[in-house]
């Protein structure tokens, strides 16, 4: 009886044996993930879960999934997608009558895939919102639109503008925090203007004369695989996303100070002049929301940022609401691992907690509300509240 030769035996061994170290290598950094209470598999950067865009850089996909933690508890947490690749259930198109819609457009802070969409502010605002629409005419009702994208800032979520006209909102709620202004920079190289200067698109670099430049599919086992992932990271390095390519560092920081910083903040905030010249094109109000990039300090109302997002809204004639000054505080630690807090509102990582976004759905309700019939947010013409006047569906 013929027999293998005894120098294949070690290499057939070892390849037998290089699954069973693959598996063992994996099960050890899963094991690791969760006594860290999921540090290792947190999205390396915001736009982990987007695909390349020709018109905004990155979007999510149409009935995706979007995969965050928990920011109280560290738990997993799965947020379905729509046909738009919006995060909640699907808007009707037109807009039914009687229905007072607001559309929110925003970064992750908004988008918060860590929460259930009930327990996020934008599901919050809907009753508070939905009950003054009916006060003010019988029957009416409010809808959210959580039209936010990981990843966005003022001119991406501008731009998303364009296609989302046919919600037919009837005010615009943009969310906006200062480490916005570093985004800009990072995402102005790849923009497109008309003839006017006015921004029409900013094409992911992935996007080539208007095609998806695609590679070949990667095995699911391979995508899911953490062990991958975290490999990956170290071969991007620190500059770049391992999943997405995207630079993680600004071309130029826009609060370091001289006159490319200084052209840098003010280009990055000129997305609200455009933003109420589109609210104004579509027959609606605009408002901006300002939100706190993490617990005090350079994020409540006092920063060099904030002052210049304020000043930037009033120049374009946006009502504007600081919420950082709400929400600015001490924060608990991640994953339900207390700290020393005063205030939990907001993690060490600059998430809002689930009470965060209860008393920002507060504050912003009472905000909302309670605007002057001459604001360009405000009352209807009647004095009724921004969406709680009658529908104009």
């Amino acid at each position: 009886m013929p027999t293998r030769p005894p120098r294949l035996r070690p290499l057939l061994l070892a390849v037998g044996l290089l699954p069973l170290a693959v598996a063992g290598v994996e099960l050890g950094v899963r094991a690791a993930d969760s006594y860290s209470g999921g540090a290792l598999s947190r999205p390396p950067c915001p736009t982990s879960y987007t695909v390349p865009s020709p018109l905004a850089r990155h979007a999510l996909s149409a009935f995706g999934h979007v995969i965050d933690r928990d920011p109280d508890t560290g738990a997993t947490h799965e947020v379905s997608l729509n046909s738009l690749g919006l995060r909640g259930g699907e808007a009707a198109m037109p807009k039914p009558i009687g229905v007072r819609r607001v559309l929110l457009l925003g970064d992750e802070a908004t988008f918060a895939a860590g929460l259930p969409e009930e327990e996020t502010f934008a599901g919050r605002l809907v009753p508070a919102l939905s009950a003054a629409a009916a006060r003010a005419t019988p029957g009416a009702s409010a809808e959210v639109i959580n039209a936010a994208i990981p990843g966005d800032c003022p001119l991406l979520s501008v731009l998303r503008l364009r296609r989302l006209g046919a919600l037919q909102p009837d005010l615009i709620l943009l969310c906006v925090r200062p480490s916005d202004l570093a985004e800009d920079a990072r995402y102005r190289r790849d923009l497109l203007t008309d003839e006017d200067g006015r921004p029409v698109a900013c094409p992911h670099p992935a996007v080539a004369g208007g095609e998806l430049t695609t590679k070949a599919p990667t095995p699911a086992w391979w995508r899911d695989s953490l062990a991958v992932r975290l490999a990956g990271r170290a071969l991007a390095g620190p500059d770049r996303c391992p999943l997405t390519g995207e630079p993680l560092a600004p071309a130029v920081d826009p609060l370091s100070g001289g006159p490319q910083a200084a052209l840098a903040a003010e280009q990055a905030l000129t997305p609200l002049t455009d933003l109420t010249r589109m609210a104004d094109g579509l027959g609606v109000r605009a408002a901006l929301v300002l939100l706190p990039d993490g617990p005090g300090g350079g994020s409540a109302g006092n920063s060099a940022a904030v002052r210049l997002i304020l000043d930037a809204a009033a120049a374009a004639e946006l009502r504007a609401y600081n919420a950082a000054l709400v929400l600015a505080g001490t924060a608990h630690g991640d994953g339900g691992n207390a700290g020393p807090a005063t205030g939990p509102f907001l993690t060490k990582r600059g998430a809002l907690t689930r009470a965060g976004h209860a008393r920002l759905a507060e504050a912003l309700a009472e905000f909302l509300l309670s605007a002057p019939p001459a604001d360009p947010v405000g009352g209807a013409p009647d004095g009724g509240a921004a969406v709680g006047g009658a529908p104009t569906g």
